[in-house]
C-alpha cells in the first residue's frame, strides 16, 4: 500500500505498509482482501472529511458518453504535465468515448472536448453533441 502526490515539490510514492499473509487458502486471500478494502474505505473517509487540508494537482481526463455521463467500464486518466493533454484526449477518442472533460483538481474548473472537434466547448454544448 503507497501513498502518491507532491511533497516538498517532489512528485513521490511513499510506502505505507504491507498486507501480508504466510497462509494460502482461499479464506486467507479474502481475508487479506478485505482488510485492505477496509483500509481503502477509511482511507477515503479521512480524505473526504479533510480536503481543504491537501493541495491537489494535475488534471483528471473523464471519458464521456453522447449524453455526457461517465463511460462505463472506461477508465479516465490523471496527467500533470498540461502540455501532454490533447495528446491523449486524441487518445481517448481512438476508442468508445465521444467526449472528454478535463477537471483541473486545483481549481476543480471543467473543459469539455468533443470527438472530432478537437477544441474546447462548453458543458451544454458537449451533453448537445452528438457523435457524427
Amino acid at each position: 500500500m503507497a501513498i502518491t502526490g507532491c511533497f516538498d515539490g517532489e512528485s513521490k510514492v511513499i510506502s505505507l505498509g504491507t498486507f501480508k499473509t504466510l497462509l494460502e487458502t482461499d479464506e486467507a486471500m479474502h481475508q487479506m482482501a478485505a482488510l485492505e478494502a477496509d483500509f481503502v474505505i477509511i482511507l477515503n473517509r479521512f480524505v473526504e472529511k479533510n480536503l481543504d487540508d491537501f493541495t491537489w494537482s494535475g488534471y483528471d481526463l473523464i471519458p464521456l458518453d453522447s449524453n455526457g455521463k461517465r463511460c462505463k467500464n472506461r477508465c479516465g486518466y490523471e496527467i500533470h504535465d498540461k502540455t501532454k493533454i490533447m495528446e491523449r484526449v486524441k487518445g481517448m477518442f481512438q476508442g468508445t468515448c465521444e467526449k472528454v472533460c478535463v477537471l483541473n483538481n486545483a481549481t476543480k474548473e471543467k473543459t469539455y472536448y468533443v470527438l472530432n472537434e478537437y477544441k474546447e466547448v462548453t458543458e451544454s454544448e458537449a451533453c448537445k453533441c452528438q457523435k457524427n
